[in-house]
This record gives C-alpha cells, structure tokens and sequence, in this order.
C-alpha cells in the first residue's frame, strides 16, 4: 500500500508506522488525527508540489490531534512540512529539508506546534526561510503558535547562512 491509501484508510486515532523510506509525488495529506510514526525513515517529494494552494510534501490539515515522530521530511519545491490550521501537532525527533531554492522548509499557517525531542531544519542556498509561523492569506484570526518543550533541541542548517542552534527551557 501507499502512503496515501494508508492515510485514507487510516481511523482517528490510529498510526501509521513506516518501514522503509518512501518517495511521493504527490503530497501526503493528513486530514484526520493520527501518529506517523517513521521509524528512522523519512518521505521524500520528487516532483512540482507547487501547483497547489497548499503546496506540500506533506500537508497536515484537521482539528484533531497529529503527531509526527522520527521522520525525515525531504524535498517539495516550497515546503516540505506545511501545518495548516491544525490546533494540536506535535513534532517529536523531526527532520525537514528544503532541498530547492525557493519556500522554506518547515511553514506554520495558524497551527499550534509543539516540537518535543529533536527538530531538525535545513534549507539549500537561496531559500527563503527555515520555519515561517504566520497567519497566512485567506486564514482569519488565528494566531499560529510554535513551542519548543523542555529539554527540546533545534538545529538549522543554510547552505548560504551557516548553522543555528536553539535549545528549549
């Protein structure tokens, strides 16, 4: 089965593992509160992701909760990780590269995010950004908030800029 029919298929509440790295070519699109859980393997955009008003190698829309943990997110030709007003996500051992010049890796769109364990951001020369958290266009009145837990850790890497490290309370 595919990524996407595992994520149709998937109930509230429920996990999808990874057991083995994937490619798509299109984005995979969390609509429903679920674990995905990779397992030390990560998800990798090949293609124009760009054609959407929610461009995404992987795209998390819904109210219910959502984790992401020990995932590798690589790719899309504007973000790999887009959260898009999704109140309850939590990022645990997470990995986000932007591996094109254009986007960013990592957006939070009137989302509320809580990174516990590891985050892990890397954009290639000429992107625009690491992690944009804003409102975006078209959203009303939600403020989008980015947490970092305790004894969480955040490493970012440029290939123009250099390297960043950030450590929670």
């Amino acid at each position: 089965d595919s990524l996407e029919d595992a994520l149709a298929a998937a109930e509230e509440g429920s996990t999808i593992t990874l057991n083995e790295n994937i490619t798509v070519t299109q984005r995979a699109y969390i609509t429903k509160g679920i674990t995905l859980n990779g397992n030390g393997h990560s998800i990798a955009g090949v293609g124009d992701f760009s054609s959407s008003s929610n461009p995404a190698v992987v795209l998390i829309d819904t109210d219910n909760a959502v984790v992401l943990s020990d995932l590798s997110i690589i790719g899309g030709n504007k973000f790999p990780l887009n959260i898009y007003t999704s109140p309850n996500v939590t990022l645990n051992n997470v990995s986000v590269t932007n591996v094109f010049t254009n986007g960013g890796a990592m957006l939070v769109n009137a989302s509320s995010v809580t990174v516990t364990g590891n985050l892990s951001v890397s954009t290639a020369a000429g992107s625009w950004y690491g992690i944009n958290v804003d409102s975006g266009v078209g959203v009303e009145s939600t403020d989008p908030i980015l947490t970092f837990a305790a004894g969480s850790k955040m490493t970012y890497a440029n290939t123009d800029d250099g390297s960043y490290n950030a450590e929670g309370p």
